[in-house]
């Protein structure tokens, strides 16, 4: 397997960093997942490279809900259901900045 600049890279060394890249992901979900809880937030369970959140069922609009996190900098989705967004799971730097963003959030969106 050849690599930009014309390495290359045996499929062992591949599958290596494959298994590094997953396993750095899982874990990040699972920050994801933990921290959201902890703020308060409703996360639907998932397996995925996302996660959804929210169950703002107090009537917010999910489109002024993903403005308020991405004015603050996170990078969440509307994905059309109604009191949920999703974020995908980044880099250990881009899931940091939407958990300060999520629990800066938090008291506005979180019903006691």
């Amino acid at each position: 397997m050849a690599l930009k600049g014309g390495g290359r890279v045996t499929y062992s060394e591949f599958s290596e960093l494959t298994a590094s890249i997953v396993a750095e992901a899982r874990a990040e979900r699972a920050r994801l997942t933990r921290r959201l809880s902890q703020l308060g937030y409703p996360v639907v369970p998932s397996e995925a490279n996302f996660l959804l959140f929210g169950d703002f069922a107090r009537g917010m609009d999910t489109a002024l809900l993903w403005q308020a996190f991405a004015i603050e900098g996170a990078q969440v989705d509307d994905v059309g259901l109604p009191g949920y967004l999703r974020v995908t799971v980044g880099t250990p730097e881009e899931n940091t900045t939407f958990l300060q963003v999520a629990e800066r959030l938090a008291p506005a969106l979180i019903s006691p």
